[in-house]
């Protein structure tokens, strides 16, 4: 029988890391995601799984005011969850957004959470309780303003209806 692995699993202040640690984290963004050309907005908060002495899989979270359609919102963003290769399929990702949910839910408070992915991860959300939304997504650059072509998915924190219309993240995306 194989061992069971139990992660440590902390959500903790962007701003509290060290210099060192917070440059692994958002390296370890790009690397995943190798989208260099857009530029992102930096986490204020990680969801961080850590097994001994080894980082083994990281979540963003930025919270920020919104717009969908004409209404303005306050929303959580998750950003570039990701779990080394070697530690994948075995829940670290459910475990890392579980703790996100509940930090975003109990402490940050906002009413929804949103992230952008790519179409091939969106099934691992939808099963979590994930909502994908087909509304365009806008988000800010110094070019200009341009449109998400990936998936957009929200997580309700309240029982109320996302509102109708196009989203503009108001900034850079996460």
């Amino acid at each position: 029988m194989g061992r069971v692995i139990q992660p440590y699993i902390v959500v903790t202040r962007a701003n509290t890391l060290t210099e060192p640690l917070r440059q692994y984290l958002e390296e370890w963004f790009h690397r995943e995601f190798e989208n260099n050309s857009i530029e992102h907005d930096k986490p204020r908060w990680y969801a961080l799984a850590r097994f001994e002495n080894i980082f083994i899989g990281r979540c963003g979270i930025l919270n920020r005011k919104i717009m969908v359609g004409n209404h303005p919102m306050r929303v959580s963003g998750i950003s570039g969850l990701t779990i080394l290769p070697e530690w994948r399929r075995m829940g670290i990702a459910n475990l890392i957004l579980n703790q996100a949910e509940t930090f975003i839910t109990q402490e940050l408070k906002t009413e929804y959470s949103l992230l952008i992915c790519r179409d091939e991860t969106a099934p691992f959300y939808l099963k979590r309780g994930w909502e994908r939304i087909d509304s365009a997504t806008y988000f800010a650059q110094n070019s200009g303003m341009y449109r998400f072509k990936k998936t957009t998915m929200i997580f309700r924190c309240v029982h109320r209806q996302w509102p109708p219309g196009d989203i503009d993240l108001c900034g850079l995306p996460w």
